[in-house]
């Protein structure tokens, strides 16, 4: 009986280990968000990294590429291209990023400085001023846009409208994934 007992308990053990093992879930992986590196200089010096998505927004007339922080939000960065006929994924190309994305292939950029101690953070846009760049984009496909960014953006003051202040943005290559 007690060989028994032990012969049961060793099952039960057994048993539980099985189903114990490596099955912890963390949470998504990181790297499915996609990812980008860049540099920004300027009134801001910093080398970021962080996560890359895309895909059209709202009722379709917006296309864009955002990019954030993976963990506390310092940063945030959007390429989008608008058209009110309605947006496609681009192909690959080279784009300029300028003051109209409603233009015919130009994209407009915002980059939104989240440690700033303005409330909701200082935006840095391509709306306005001496600024703009390109945006390369190497790979475009449903699951997977990558490639390249550069653009000078200013920020205006708020009770002036007059520039503020002034950054430049240079991308390492970015791989972004469909938003979820």
């Amino acid at each position: 009986m007690k060989k028994l007992h032990y012969f049961s308990i060793s099952i039960l053990l057994a048993f539980t280990l099985t189903f114990c093992s490596d099955d912890v879930s963390t949470g998504p992986d990181l790297d499915d968000l996609g990812n980008v590196e860049f540099s920004v200089t300027g009134d801001i010096e910093a080398n970021v990294e962080g996560i890359a998505q895309f895909g059209s927004v709202g009722d379709g007339t917006s296309w864009e590429i955002s990019f954030t922080d993976r963990g506390a939000q310092t940063f945030s960065l959007v390429i989008s291209k608008i058209d009110t006929e309605g947006t496609e994924q681009p192909s690959p190309g080279v784009y300029e990023i300028g003051s109209s994305p409603i233009a015919d292939d130009e994209f407009m950029s915002v980059y939104t400085d989240l440690q700033s101690e303005a409330a909701g953070g200082t935006e840095y846009s391509t709306k306005h001023g001496d600024t703009g760049g390109t945006l390369e984009i190497n790979e475009s496909s449903a699951d997977q846009v990558s490639g390249t960014f550069s653009f000078t953006a200013v920020a205006l003051d708020n009770e002036t409208n007059e520039v503020a202040g002034e950054i430049e943005v240079v991308s390492e290559e970015f791989s972004a994934v469909p938003f979820e």
